[in-house]
This record gives C-alpha cells, structure tokens and sequence, in this order.
C-alpha cells in the first residue's frame, strides 16, 4: 500500500513538472507573439509618415507637370493671333515712327530756316549802320566854318569862282582826322592846295564818293593806305594859296564837287 501511495505521489509529480513545463512554453509562446504584434503595429503606424509626401506628390501635381504635361489647356487659354494682326500691329509701330521723324525733320528744317533769316537780319542791320555811318562824316578839325561851299571872290586871285568845298578855321597846328573811312589815293604838295590828302571812301548811296584835305602843315598817311575815320592824318596849316591857318575840306561824288556839309555833321 505504502509502495503504491509513493508512486502515486511520483506519478502527480511528473504530471506536475510536465505541466509547468507546457505552461512555460505557452508563455514564452505568447511573449513572442506579443513581440511580433508590436513590431506590426510599430511598422504600421510609421508606414504613413514614410509614405506620406509619396500620396501628396501623387495627389497634387508640380506646376513642371503642368507645364510640360498638359499643353492643351495652356494652349487652349492663350489668345490666338493671326498674322494680319501682327502685320497691322507692325505696320502702325513703322507709321508713328515716320510721323515722329517728320515732325523732327521740320523741326530742323524750321531751325535752319530761323538761322538763315537771322543771319540775314543781321547783315541788313549792319549794312544799315554802315552805310549810316558811311554817309555821316566826322568834324576833321576844330573850329567852324570861316568860307562855304560856292561862288566867291577869290581873296589872292581877285575874281569870282566856285569855292569847291568848306573852309574851317582853326589854329596852325591843329591835328586834322579822317572823316570818314577809305583809302589815300593821293597824299603830296601842289601850289594851290598846298600839302594836301586825298581819300576814296567807295561807294555811299550808289556814288563814289572822296575827301580832299588841302593847305595842310603836314601830312602823316601816305599814298595806298587804308585809314579809318577818326584816324590822325595831318595837321591845320597854311600852305598853297592860303591867307590864314585853316582846312580846305572838299567833297567829290563821281569826281564832281558837292557842298561838304551835305556829310558833315556836328
């Protein structure tokens, strides 16, 4: 009895260590598949953020796609054009740049038009002084008129002639200028006009006109020089047939005598 009770109480414990033996591998099983089930889970809730901008590429194209994948709805959106319009288009661009240089052109050609009359007013205003300055001749010499122009009795020769010029009185010694502008055809001695200058001053209104300066002390220009008016040529004399210190002054138009005082202004 008691052989039996022992292997009883031997057989309950191999039942035993049998037992725990399997409830061991069942929970080193289920450890394991515990382990496994994380990882999936783990690898499942990653899997979105990996594969995330993947969906939002697939889902929103780039505008390089647009652009190089769909051509007919750019094409499809864009204005047509036809050739007529561009060529009308052209056609005005050329016509308001020949109206632009049309208008310059008669811009310039107004600016030279302007030059040339203001070139021509001027030489008239010059002209005009000249021939104003030209035709109003410089007082020679100090001292007024002692013997007009025309008919007197000569004071050395006893008859009656044309006095051809105006005499001026003044000291021997006073300077004599030019009173007008010209060249000295003549510049020397003869009896009656004693020393004396000749000048041609060309032509003032439409004549030739000279100067003729006679009984002179002196004389300092000499034959073929240009003077000028108010230039110092001589000075107030005697000489000739004279009776007193004065200027013999003559005028000559075309080589005939006039009245000095026609151009003489004081």
């Amino acid at each position: 009895m008691r052989t039996r009770l022992i292997d009883k109480v031997g057989e309950i414990a191999a039942g035993v260590r049998v037992t725990r033996q399997t409830i061991a591998a069942v929970a080193l099983a289920g450890v394991c598949l515990a382990g496994i089930g994380t990882l999936g889970s783990s690898t499942s809730q990653a899997a979105p953020a990996a594969t995330a901008p993947v969906a939002l590429s697939t889902a929103v194209p780039s505008a390089f796609d647009l652009r190089t994948t769909d051509p007919a709805s750019r094409d499809a959106d864009r204005p047509v054009v036809s050739t007529d319009d561009l060529a009308s288009a052209r056609a005005k661009v050329l016509a308001d740049e020949a109206a632009d240089l049309s208008a310059a052109q008669a811009v310039a050609a107004s600016d030279v038009r302007q030059v040339a009359l203001n070139a021509a007013a001027d030489k008239i205003t010059a002209e005009s002084k000249d021939l104003l300055d030209k035709s109003k001749f410089l007082w020679p010499t100090e001292g007024g008129v002692g013997s007009s122009f025309g008919p007197r009795l000569h004071p050395i020769l006893r008859y009656w002639r044309l006095h051809n010029g105006t005499d001026i009185g003044g000291a021997c010694g006073n300077p004599i200028y030019a009173a007008a502008d010209g060249l000295v055809v003549k510049a020397s001695y003869d009896g009656g006009s004693g020393n004396n200058v000749r000048v041609n001053s060309g032509q003032i209104d439409g004549v030739e006109v000279e100067e003729a300066y006679l009984h002179m002390t002196n004389y300092v220009v000499s034959e073929g020089e240009q003077v000028n008016k108010g230039q110092l040529i001589g000075y107030v004399g005697t000489t000739g047939l004279s009776t007193a210190c004065h200027l013999h002054f003559s005028v000559y138009e075309n080589g005939t005598g006039v009245d000095p005082m026609k151009y003489l202004k004081r």
